[in-house]
């Protein structure tokens, strides 16, 4: 949410907004559960950012592992479960950004997102969906694309 927002901010009147949003159901996300509304917007109110061990222990014990780290044997993955908690959690402590899926996505929670994101006085945008298109990009299908455009 507070991606968007900043994207708000700073495209002009009547812009667009290209997002393109990893689709769990064609990542290793498979297996975890679909972020609600609710959820993104408490994270957004709490001032949750990519520098925050909050969603560690659920990405790294929830990913699919087969995809997420091919050449991990099934036998090693609690193991390197256990290590990669300690270098995200490690890489917060030292204030760097940790690159984990945050919040899992599927278009229907997308776009109930934007749908409360133009109701919701916390955020007051002013967007509308242009177009959407599954399965993008073409050479590497794990996501969708929403078009948005700026009504401020």
């Amino acid at each position: 949410i507070a991606a968007i927002c900043e994207w708000y901010r700073v495209v002009r009147p009547g812009g667009i907004i290209y997002l393109v949003v990893p689709d769990r159901r064609f990542t290793w996300d498979r297996h975890r559960s679909l972020t609600s509304c609710e959820h993104m917007f408490e994270d957004y109110a709490r001032g949750i950012t990519d520098c925050d061990a909050t969603h560690i222990d659920e990405f790294v014990d929830n990913v699919d592992w087969s995809d997420y780290s091919p050449s991990t044997a099934p036998q090693d993955i609690p193991d390197k479960k256990t290590e990669r908690k300690k270098t995200y959690r490690d890489a917060v402590k030292a204030g760097r950004i940790i690159n984990i899926h945050f919040h899992v996505f599927e278009p229907c929670n997308v776009l109930d997102l934007f749908t409360e994101l133009t109701k919701n006085p916390l955020t007051g945008l002013k967007l509308a969906i242009e177009d959407y298109e599954e399965r993008f990009p073409a050479e590497s299908p794990n996501g969708f694309l929403l078009v948005v455009r700026s009504h401020k």
